[in-house]
């Protein structure tokens, strides 16, 4: 896993370096090879295809003109980034480039806020409308993990942090996840859910949404984990923590989820606390 982030590290910083260091046209046909702009644009009047244009003296270099003489709107302009994420931004797409590749690095927006100039308000901006894409993917595209003799590591953690040296104040209800690692991806992928209780009932309806039928499912022994095979749609195994953390019977164990508990307390825990919602 150490390795795994050195390399990251490396080729984001890579990255970024050539993100400021790409020419105009260079930068062009990145966003068309990664449709982050559309690549063709038709006047909304005549329907005739436009074409780009390059203008030097302002920040978006690139324009859509329409050329149909015959068209009411001849030589109407449209902005390169009509129609995408960066839309209803005013800031050049390259600069809300860097504060998107930097989200994926750092997790304070002191830390982005440092690393590309942007003002404090652009980056929640650009933190709220990212938060609202991966809201509509993943309503389009449910998270499925496990599968046929996968194993799934299940576990519930408490996500409030408790108050040390009687400092601050602990909070009225607390607030817990249902959290998963996939054991057939290398690092494991994860996936964390807000609940709002760990009665059977609640966590269950979760698993039985998120995990493939025909799963090994590895739990602790917490009563709410009891009747997860009860149709027969995983095979269900548990580790008893009290005497072990790895079963030496059976080999199972719940360190793959643990591990993946860790990094996301590490992470809220960064960024000051997050809100409560789903």
């Amino acid at each position: 896993m150490y390795l795994i982030k050195i390399k990251f590290k490396k080729m984001a910083n890579e990255y970024y370096e050539k993100l400021i260091t790409m020419n105009d046209d260079e930068f062009l046909n990145y966003l068309f090879q990664k449709s982050l702009v559309k690549n063709a644009q038709n006047c909304s009047s005549c329907g005739v295809e436009m074409i780009l244009k390059y203008k030097k003296e302002v920040n978006e270099k690139y324009t859509w003109r329409c050329i149909n003489s015959l068209c009411c709107n001849y030589k109407t302009t449209r902005t390169l980034r009509y129609g995408s994420f960066f839309q209803d931004f005013r800031l050049p797409i390259r600069e809300i480039l860097k504060c998107i590749y930097s989200y994926a690095i750092f997790p304070r927006q002191k830390d982005i806020k440092i690393q590309t100039f942007l003002s404090k308000n652009f980056i929640i901006n650009i933190r709220n409308r990212l938060i609202q894409k991966f809201r509509e993917y993943f309503r389009l595209n449910p998270i499925k993990l496990g599968g046929s003799g996968v194993t799934v590591h299940v576990d519930e953690t408490k996500l409030n942090f408790n108050v040390k040296s009687h400092r601050g104040h602990s909070p009225s209800e607390p607030s817990w996840a249902l959290v998963f690692a996939d054991t057939s991806y290398f690092p494991s992928r994860g996936y964390v859910e807000l609940v709002e209780n760990r009665k059977s009932s609640t966590l269950l309806e979760v698993i039985n949404r998120v995990v493939l039928p025909h799963s090994i499912i590895y739990t602790d022994e917490w009563p709410s984990y009891a009747n997860i095979n009860q149709n027969e749609a995983y095979l269900h195994r548990t580790v008893t923590h009290k005497y072990h953390f790895v079963d030496p019977t059976t080999g199972v164990h719940t360190q793959n989820v643990e591990s993946y508990n860790n990094k996301l307390k590490y992470k809220i825990k960064m960024v000051k606390g997050v809100r409560k919602e789903k």
